[in-house]
């Protein structure tokens, strides 16, 4: 039987981060180096322009998804205002590589399906 060389970590860990995906290199030394990613979406708190992204959100580069950039709950004119965000905002995620052409459509229907922005 080939030998096992088996290590085990004995000490204290504070501050531990699971996320749903691999980590750079780049993103694991700035974890390292400069603080936390409490919302877990890969941009530091530090960096972080919306800092409580919901769980499995794809986010931009400043830590937003497009709930955070066309939030339901806002002032808007009407439901069509609402939609052309999220389509445009969708359309700059696909642009950055961010999501699939299905899911930007997916998420346009169901911001078209929805009433946000509708007057109560």
């Amino acid at each position: 039987m080939p030998s096992q060389n088996i290590q085990y970590y004995d000490g204290v860990m504070d501050d531990i981060l699971i996320y749903d995906r691999a980590l750079s290199l780049t993103e694991v030394s700035s974890l390292f180096e400069n603080g936390s990613d409490t919302d877990n979406d890969g941009v530091l708190d530090a960096n972080d322009q919306c800092v409580a992204t919901p769980n499995g959100e794809v986010t931009d580069v400043n830590g937003c998804g497009i709930s955070q950039l066309c939030p339901c709950d806002n002032d808007w004119k009407n439901h069509g205002a609402y939609t052309r965000c999220v389509a445009q905002t969708a359309e700059d995620f696909v642009a950055d590589g961010l999501i699939t052409e299905a899911e930007k459509d997916a998420t346009v229907s169901t911001a078209a399906q929805s009433s946000c922005g509708s007057k109560k």
